[in-house]
Formats: structure tokens, C-alpha cells, sequence
């Protein structure tokens, strides 16, 4: 117990390593045909060899699954039991310092202990909640054809995901102009949602209780300074009205702005950002990533009212900061840009540019968020053009387009040559002239790119990723299927 990692309970550390102790792990290996089939369990008694193959774990429903796919594409199959799938599960649901944390408050001598462990305790209780799920018997293939795939079914069903409903959301897609590099579409369970909203309401209250414990302790230290004792309760009132506030805001207004679909969107196609510094040629060969969250909206006016408690509550605590620093620090102000009836909301920024600008993005019918103003303009008038069916499937959908990132790589592979090339040639005038404008290697100390890429060429690293080409983009798709949860992966390669 003494030896636990750091983080985690040295009596479940404990309680962990006597289950290990019981473990008795035995492997049976056996040749079937052109097949080697292994068999793992806890003991002996685990495994029993049967003759006849209509009892035994062949011969079970589970097995069934195999039937669906064509025996010559078959590279490996595999199997696990409902009870491993849970156990697969434990530990999750613990959190290490917020158990440590109710511990330390439980029998404190802090005038809102008791309130802090009841918050902290329905805190821990909807995370554990948030962890829940049903357990199954998985059966999964591994299959070589014109595409490699991973089928499965069965495994752990989380709460987190709605698998059974199909999507409406995602049909967007369809209408990019490019495929991006990610995409990924989901839909929550609407009770996760609701534990996930009343945790953010238990962490709220807790922080508020700190706060209040921490400056009445600093009043204290101010006894008999009277204006220094009725400026920490002004400061104690402001800072919990404005997290009160914040906590309103999103609890009347913002939670109930969304649908519980969402999606995720990454390509490798921005512009680079113009900064000083940086070489026009890389302005102009260079790519970013941009990226985006997307959620469908239900009520817009409640992101407006939201907002509206928002900005008021951070302007007053960043007044109460502004007097603790004794300077004034305004909230800054965010400016808009329309498309439509989409309205973008953004800070500022120096060197931003329309594939670099952190922003929220907001329509009648979307929520973007997103590193990207251009990214999400190209969204909202995908969104407009949909061309997918009624209804896609349900499920999580997460596909990849490596080519994408492939073409990103050999873009910055093209850079990485030029810049050696531009290097060498200052380097050799300098020589010519008998000056030492750049430093030697070394001469200010380690370089810490040095090794790692000073024998790298760029020919190397175009062979490399020549032959990563050959993988050309994957599929994941997790969804319900007659009450069983299904899993399908799909791997495109280049034939």
C-alpha cells in the first residue's frame, strides 16, 4: 500500500494488487486447420475442452457473427466475456483527487465543510454516474479483402452515446467542397447530458463555498482595519455574485440552446498565419490545421441571453481584479462579422486571418466553434446545400482522409528543403567572405533539433512518406444493432 503511484488511493492500490494476487492465469494453445487458437483464463477450471462442438463456444450464438463474412478474407478472430468487458470498466469511475479531497473535508473544522462534502459528494456521484454502462460478450474478426476491416459486436455500451437513433446532423458533410482530413459525428445520451450539467453545478457550488471560506478568512486577518475588512466583503459579494451568474447563465440559457447531436471537423488546408518573421515563401507553401466543434441549435435566443449574464458577470470580476492588481484591466471587447443569418462572434487578434481566428460561430440552426473563421463559414453553406440522405445511420461516425495529411506532410517536407537549401547558401557567402554571421553548433549551447534532424534529408523523408501513402483513409462506426452494440473499422489501402 505504501507503494502506491502517485494519484492514486493507497487502499485500492491495496485492494487492486490482492485481486492480482489471486489471478492463476493459464493459456491453452491449440492447431485447428490453418488456424492457431488460444484460449486465456483465470485458473484452470476457466477452460474446459469439449469433443463436441455444438456445445462449446463455437457452437454459440456469439460464434454466429463469424457466418456473416467470407471465411478466405478471415486473418483472426477473437472473443472475450461480458464479465471481462466489465471488468475492463473498473477504475474508471475514480477520481483520485476529488476522493481525496472529500476525505481531507469530512470531519474539518471549516464553518462550510459539511456544505463543501455534500457538493463535493453529488460532484463525485454524477461522474460516477456519468461512467455507467452494460456490459457484453464480444466477438471481433480481422479481415483482409479489398479493404482490411475490424468487425465486431457486442463489448461495453457506455452512457455517453446515443447508438440507437439515426443522425440527421452529419448530412452536411456531403456538400464540403474537400474532404477534410477528420470528421466525426455523434449523438449524446440526453442523461449523460443532464449528470454532465448538474456535476458542472456541484463543481460551482463548491467553488463558491471555497471562495467564501477563503475571504472570510482573509476579513479575519483584517480585524480592526475597517476599510480593509469592508473591502474583502465587498470583493466576497462581487466574486460570488458573479459566479453565481455564470452559473445561471448556463444553466437557464445555455444548456438548453443545443440539440444533442454533434460533430468534429480537422483539415490541413489553412493559410499561413502572416507574422513577423516568417518567410514569405512559407506564407505562401505553408498549411495549418483549422479545426471546429459543431452543435445543432434549438433555441438561439437563449445563446444571447447567455452570453448578455456573461459579459456582465466578467466585466465585475475583472473589476474586482482590476482592484486587487490596483490597475485598471478591461474586459475586452469582441467584435462580429455576417454571412447571412450566420453571425460570427471573435476577439481581436494581431497577425489573424481567415483560416486563423478563433471564433464562435452562430446561426438559427448551428453552433460552431471553431479555430477558423473561413472553416466555419465553409460549414454553415455546406450545412445550406446538404446533399445526404433523410437519415444516416446512428451511431459514432469517425472518418479519416489521410491523403489529406499526407499531401500536408509533402507541403512542409518542400518547406524544410528549401530552408536548408536558403541555410546552405548563407552559410557558404559567409565563408567566402570570411565572417561568421551565423553561430557555430554548439556555440550557444546544445542545439535541441540538432541530432534529430541535421542528418535527416529531404529525400529520406519523401521516400517515408511515399510508402505511408499507401494507406489511404479509415472509417469507424459504432452503432446499435437488435440491442447489441456493433463496431465496424474500415482501413483503405492502395492496391
Amino acid at each position: 500500500a505504501e507503494d502506491a503511484p502517485d494519484g492514486i488511493d493507497a487502499q485500492v492500490w491495496q485492494q487492486l494488487l490482492e485481486k492480482i494476487g489471486k489471478w492463476r492465469g493459464v493459456v491453452v494453445c491449440a492447431e485447428v486447420a490453418d488456424y492457431v487458437v488460444m484460449a486465456v483464463g483465470n485458473g484452470e477450471d476457466a477452460i474446459e475442452v469439449v469433443e463436441d462442438v455444438k456445445v462449446s463456444l463455437a457452437g454459440s450464438e456469439a460464434f454466429q457473427f463469424f457466418g456473416e463474412f467470407p471465411s478466405d478474407e478471415v486473418v483472426s478472430l477473437c472473443w472475450w466475456s461480458k464479465e471481462l468487458s466489465a471488468a475492463s470498466q473498473k477504475g474508471v469511475s475514480y477520481l483520485p483527487f476529488f476522493e481525496g479531497a472529500l476525505e481531507g473535508l469530512r470531519g474539518s473544522k471549516l464553518e462550510r465543510g459539511e456544505a463543501m462534502v455534500e457538493a463535493l459528494n453529488d460532484f463525485n456521484h454524477h461522474w460516477r454516474s456519468r461512467r455507467t454502462g452494460e456490459p457484453h460478450d464480444f466477438t471481433g474478426v480481422v479481415l483482409v479483402g479489398e479493404t482490411v476491416r475490424l468487425e465486431g459486436r457486442g463489448g461495453w455500451v457506455g452512457m455517453g452515446l446515443d447508438l440507437r437513433i439515426p443522425l440527421k446532423f452529419p448530412k452536411a458533410f456531403s456538400a464540403l467542397k474537400k474532404v477534410p482530413f477528420i470528421r466525426a459525428h455523434w449523438k449524446m445520451n440526453s442523461e449523460y447530458v443532464r449528470h454532465g450539467q448538474q456535476q458542472v453545478g456541484a463543481g460551482m457550488r463548491l467553488l463558491n463555498l471555497i471562495l467564501e471560506e477563503v475571504m472570510e478568512a482573509m476579513g479575519d486577518r483584517a480585524e480592526g482595519d475597517q476599510e480593509e475588512e469592508e473591502q474583502m466583503a465587498r470583493w466576497s459579494r462581487d466574486l460570488s455574485k458573479g459566479l453565481n451568474d455564470i452559473w445561471r447563465g448556463y444553466r437557464e440559457y445555455f444548456t438548453t440552446a443545443f440539440g444533442l447531436e454533434g460533430a468534429f471537423v480537422m483539415d490541413l488546408d489553412g493559410e499561413m498565419i502572416p507574422a513577423i518573421g516568417v518567410e514569405e515563401d512559407l506564407m505562401e507553401k505553408g498549411r495549418i490545421p483549422r479545426v471546429a466543434v459543431i452543435k445543432p441549435v434549438v433555441r438561439r435566443e437563449s445563446l444571447s441571453e447567455s452570453w448578455d449574464i456573461w459579459e456582465k458577470a466578467s466585466t465585475n470580476l475583472f473589476g474586482v481584479l482590476a482592484e486587487t492588481l490596483d490597475q485598471p484591466i478591461p474586459f475586452p471587447s469582441t467584435m462580429t462579422a455576417e454571412k447571412d443569418d450566420l453571425r460570427t462572434y471573435f476577439f481581436p487578434l494581431p497577425f489573424a486571418t481567415e483560416d486563423f481566428l478563433p471564433s464562435v460561430s452562430v446561426s438559427d440552426d448551428l453552433y460552431i466553434l471553431s479555430t477558423s473563421k473561413g472553416l466555419s463559414e465553409s460549414l454553415y453553406e455546406a450545412a445550406l446545400e446538404e446533399k445526404g440522405a433523410e437519415n444516416d445511420p446512428g451511431g459514432l461516425w469517425v472518418e479519416v482522409n489521410a491523403d489529406q495529411l499526407w499531401d500536408f506532410c509533402g507541403v512542409w517536407i518542400d518547406f524544410f528543403e528549401d530552408s536548408r537549401k536558403a541555410a546552405e547558401e548563407i552559410e557558404k557567402d559567409e565563408l567566402e567572405k570570411g565572417e561568421e554571421l551565423v553561430p557555430r553548433p554548439g556555440q550557444f549551447g546544445a542545439d535541441p533539433f540538432g541530432d534529430l534532424f541535421s542528418d535527416v534529408e529531404p529525400e529520406l523523408l519523401r521516400g517515408w512518406l511515399d510508402k505511408l501513402r499507401v494507406l489511404r483513409g479509415a472509417r469507424f462506426h459504432r452503432s446499435m444493432e437488435e440491442g447489441i452494440p456493433r463496431t465496424s473499422v474500415r482501413v483503405t489501402v492502395k492496391r
